[in-house]
């Protein structure tokens, strides 16, 4: 019997965690993590989800995410189908690059600690407090040698009348 499809209320944040495969270190360089990225900003452009913020880890990504109407997988695999062929590619090898579906935790009143969690992962997570859309050009590639934000570095910034954490800067 196939399993139920997943339901995401709309408007609600979601925090997907993307595992690979026996928790391999796949993505090394920093060309892997712009071409996640670009893939993302073009999917992105073509749904109602917003992302919020990022995190691509060696072996797994975290996206800060608020549902949209359609459903996820409907910008999800057009990023992760691409991605995990040129994945194969690149390390020379053939198979399942991600471990099933994401996780997906529904996340209430704790956007902040999310993003805060997100963004002070050892690979910097890029936040947009402002939750606007995502397009690949304003998606900086993540360097894996750069530094996640100190914490001194984040302030509390109003978006729409909402207190909430944001870079300095």
């Amino acid at each position: 019997m196939p399993r139920e499809p997943r339901s995401f209320e709309p408007g609600l944040t979601y925090h997907l965690i993307s595992r690979f495969i026996e928790r391999r270190w796949f993505v090394t360089k920093p060309q892997e993590r712009a071409c996640y990225l670009e893939l993302q900003g073009r999917a992105l452009a073509r749904t109602d989800w917003r992302l919020i913020g990022y995190a691509i880890m060696s072996n797994h990504i975290h996206l800060a995410a608020i549902a949209g109407r359609q459903a996820l997988d409907s910008w999800l695999r057009p990023v992760h189908a691409p991605f995990a062929d040129m994945l194969n590619e690149a390390h020379q090898r053939i198979g399942p690059v991600f471990v099933r579906g994401p996780k997906a935790y529904p996340v209430v009143n704790a956007r902040v600690k999310l993003l805060a969690y997100i963004h002070n992962n050892p690979v910097r997570g890029i936040c947009d407090a402002a939750a606007v859309r995502v397009r690949a050009a304003r998606l900086p590639a993540a360097s894996p040698h750069a530094r996640a934000p100190r914490r001194s570095q984040l302030r509390i910034v109003r978006v729409d009348g909402e207190r909430r954490q944001g870079l300095e800067g």
